[in-house]
């Protein structure tokens, strides 16, 4: 890989060590000694040689950088791994990494220095445990590094540009106020009342209403006529498809705890085997991003895919105008919201 190289003296350095051959030089005039001239002429030729090292060195550095794993949980650690592969047999003792890292859907960063050597002939890795602080796509980057010499009378900027990404997901909250039985059930309800003909292919029984049946589940127009209230047995629709809305707030905290319960009541859904289709729009594309998920694996995409795009190109204040004119054959959907400093999950009824 070619790189870029420029030089940098350190001046101060540079004025210590001439201070140094000067004393040496005017203790050489004074005395006449044949040690000194020794002195002199390695004080004048090895630093000659530590900065043609140190540039030859730079010419055959290969850098690289990888985080494992790629997909991880909030709370759980990164491994990030920074390696220096040199061709050569010439040592540095000191190279340091310029990381910028930061957090693309919520856009911040800051940057740290790492020092490391680099080893003759050799691959030197220096693995650092990260745990990230918040949901989202956490990137270190690398656009470049310092090599100093062994004197350190002047460092070597290489341009780097490597890269690591890491996929932060939420880690599950609790959803035990909400009753996903409760949502399958009533999508099914407006299907039934939105599309004539509908075969109720959910329902498994008609019975008798018994007390302690929910009012939700009486068959009305068969029971008008017979004599006697008739109640809907119902399977879970592991065949239908639950659609949820993650409509996001400019708001960061508000949109950590969106996709937090999102994350978490999708888990839920794909536990019962149903199909979740969750919809988050996209101002870039002015679409909707659709990522349907059968798997706890495939949620993980999905969010993921969520984090590509920055928070503030997911932001609208007429989503649910927008769903109704892209999706005219949806009945119904469920959103995540805040409610009285909760959040919630609301099935609406589209346009």
């Amino acid at each position: 890989m070619e790189q870029t190289r420029q030089l940098k003296p350190s001046i101060w350095r540079i004025i210590g060590y001439v201070l140094i051959l000067a004393l040496v030089i005017f203790a050489y005039v004074f005395t006449d000694g044949y040690f000194f001239i020794a002195v002199i002429a390695l004080l004048i030729l090895l630093p000659i040689a530590s900065l043609v090292s140190m540039w030859k060195l730079a010419q055959r550095l290969t850098v690289r950088m990888q985080a494992v794993p790629a997909k991880v949980t909030l709370g759980e650690q990164v491994l990030l791994e920074l390696q220096l592969q040199n061709e050569l047999w010439i040592p540095a003792l000191d190279c340091e990494w310029e990381l910028e890292t930061g957090n693309t859907f919520w856009e911040n960063s800051s940057r740290i220095r790492v020092s490391m050597p680099v080893q003759a002939h050799d691959t030197t890795r220096l693995c650092m445990p990260i745990y990230p602080e918040e949901i989202g796509r956490f990137e270190v980057v690398s656009s470049y590094m310092w090599l100093r010499d062994f004197f350190g009378l002047a460092r070597c900027r290489i341009a780097t540009g490597v890269s690591a990404s890491v996929y932060v997901t939420p880690a599950q909250v609790d959803t035990e106020d909400i009753e996903i039985q409760d949502y399958l059930y009533g999508v099914a309800e407006c299907e039934e009342s939105g599309k004539k003909g509908n075969d109720f292919s959910e329902v498994s029984d008609i019975r008798e209403y018994v007390p302690g049946d929910r009012i939700r589940d009486i068959h009305w127009k068969l029971s008008a006529k017979q004599e006697a209230l008739m109640v809907k047995e119902r399977i879970a629709m592991s065949g239908s498809e639950m659609v949820l809305l993650v409509r996001l707030h400019e708001e960061q905290e508000v949109s950590r705890k969106i996709l937090s319960f999102a994350y978490s009541v999708g888990l839920e859904f794909v536990k019962l085997q149903t199909p979740v289709c969750i919809l988050c729009w996209n101002q870039s594309r002015y679409a909707f991003d659709e990522y349907r998920c059968m798997s706890e694996a495939e949620l993980k995409d999905a969010f993921c895919g969520i984090y590509d795009v920055p928070l503030k190109k997911r932001l609208s204040e007429d989503v649910t105008g927008y769903l109704g004119n892209c999706y005219p054959y949806l009945h119904t959907y469920l959103t995540v919201l805040e409610k009285e400093g909760r959040m919630q999950v609301e099935m609406r009824e589209n346009g």
